[in-house]
């Protein structure tokens, strides 16, 4: 892959929002990624979606890679997805329908970014995304 290592993706999380976070492009050849959602919390809010998410046409078309529910208590979760994991069913790109709590092992792209989705209002919340990618 053309540059592997660690990169990480920040959100503020405040009122009840949707925001993406900037891109991280060049990851081609990607052939596993570690995700580590963390999830700072503050104060407040009910639920906060995060998708790690990747293009493979450079940010028109996205597709969730993994997807954790938070609520109102600090956590960590990690995700291990590979190219070498069989996946033998369609599946069609989706951005922020994934299921909670999964993530789809099979095929990675070279552009990612943290997408993630808050309701309530939070206070000093913030939600951190780092992806290993190899």
């Amino acid at each position: 892959m053309d540059d592997p290592g660690c990169y990480v993706f920040s959100a503020p999380i405040t009122t009840a929002v949707t925001q993406v976070t900037t891109t991280i492009t060049d990851l081609d050849g990607i052939q596993s990624a570690l995700i580590d959602f963390d999830f700072l919390y503050g104060t407040g809010g009910t639920s906060c979606d995060l998708y790690a998410q990747f293009s493979l046409d450079g940010g028109t078309t996205w597709q969730d890679a993994a997807h954790y529910q938070f609520t109102t208590i600090a956590a960590r979760v990690q995700f291990h997805i590979s190219v070498f994991a069989d996946h033998l069913s369609a599946v069609i790109p989706s951005d922020g329908a994934l299921s909670g709590n999964v993530a789809v092992s099979g095929f990675l792209g070279p552009t990612w970014r943290l997408k993630a989705v808050s309701v309530g209002t939070y206070v000093n919340t913030t939600a951190v995304m780092t992806l290993g990618a190899a």
